[in-house]
């Protein structure tokens, strides 16, 4: 045991000891970050390489914009058919005020139509169909949403003067069971009516 503690206490009187400077000693020298960063851009505003930069960027966005991915899974109708989609969502989490009191409860159905009024019709078409268009210039309203499952959003806006939006992914078109198109979607009631409409 004594000896164990006097292997202990040399141990760390051992580590303790300044062994001295052996080689040459050379002091840390770090470049600071945010001065290379504007260093590095001014370098590249000087050689024309961030003017090429934000151009190919404008241009990677004009081309999403003109010829975004189709919806996969969404067809011309080929036959007519009208559904209804229940909104509702099931909480998975409590919802609580500033100060944690719960105001609405973990697990409670929630359909967003019993306190908004779904009071304009969405209408879902393939932008590259002429007919489609034309019948969306006949059947819709101003106030009334377009979506594009295929096309041009710039192209309807620009030749068309048309308000569209683009269904990204497939989300509206799925949590809608939309698989054909055209296609209109209203409210009714607690409930929404899908019609995919035959032209």
């Amino acid at each position: 045991m004594k000896l164990l503690v006097l292997l202990t206490l040399c141990g760390s009187a051992a580590m303790t000891k300044d062994l001295g400077q052996y080689g040459p000693a050379y002091p840390v020298i770090e470049d600071n970050l945010k001065q290379t960063l504007i260093e590095k851009a001014f370098q590249m505003e000087q050689s024309g390489e961030l003017e090429m930069m934000q151009d190919d960027m404008k241009k990677q966005t004009k081309n999403y914009l003109e010829n975004p991915t189709p919806v996969k899974g969404v067809n011309k109708t080929q036959k007519e058919r009208t559904f209804y989609v229940d909104p509702s969502i099931i909480l998975d989490e409590h919802i609580v005020d500033t100060k944690g009191n719960v105001l609405v409860a973990k697990g409670s159905k929630i359909n967003p139509l019993d306190t908004i009024d779904f009071d304009r019709t969405l209408y879902f078409i393939d932008g590259t169909d002429e007919a489609q268009i034309e019948w969306i210039i006949e059947d819709a309203n101003p106030n009334d949403t377009i979506v594009l499952v295929k096309g041009s959003v710039m192209q309807l806006m620009d030749e068309y003067k048309l308000m569209v939006y683009f269904d990204q992914g497939g989300k509206l078109t799925d949590s809608l069971n939309i698989s054909q198109v055209p296609a209109k979607v209203t409210g009714e009631k607690d409930w929404l009516k899908v019609l995919e409409v035959l032209i």
